[in-house]
C-alpha cells in the first residue's frame, strides 16, 4: 500500500496552455502487518494450582483415614 500525492500546475497564456501533473509516492517502505500467532495455551494456571492443592489435600486425608482404620 503506497500513498500517492498528486500535484497539478497549469500555465495559461493567450495562445497556449501548459499543464503538468507530478505524482509523488510515499518515501516510507511498506510494513506488513505482522502479528504473533496464538500458541493456543490460554490455560488459567491459578485454577490448576488450586486443583492440585485440593487433590493433594484429599490424598493426604484419604491416606490418614486408611491408616486409622487399619490400626483400630
Amino acid at each position: 500500500m503506497t500513498a500517492t500525492t498528486s500535484y497539478t500546475f497549469s500555465d495559461v497564456n493567450t495562445d497556449h496552455t501548459i499543464e503538468v501533473t507530478f505524482k509523488q509516492e510515499s518515501q516510507t517502505p511498506d510494513v506488513p502487518d505482522v502479528t504473533a500467532p496464538k500458541t493456543g495455551d490460554n490455560t488459567p494456571i491459578v485454577w490448576l494450582f488450586i486443583l492440585s492443592i485440593l487433590s493433594g489435600t484429599g490424598l493426604i486425608i484419604t491416606v490418614k483415614k486408611r491408616r486409622e482404620n487399619l490400626n483400630s
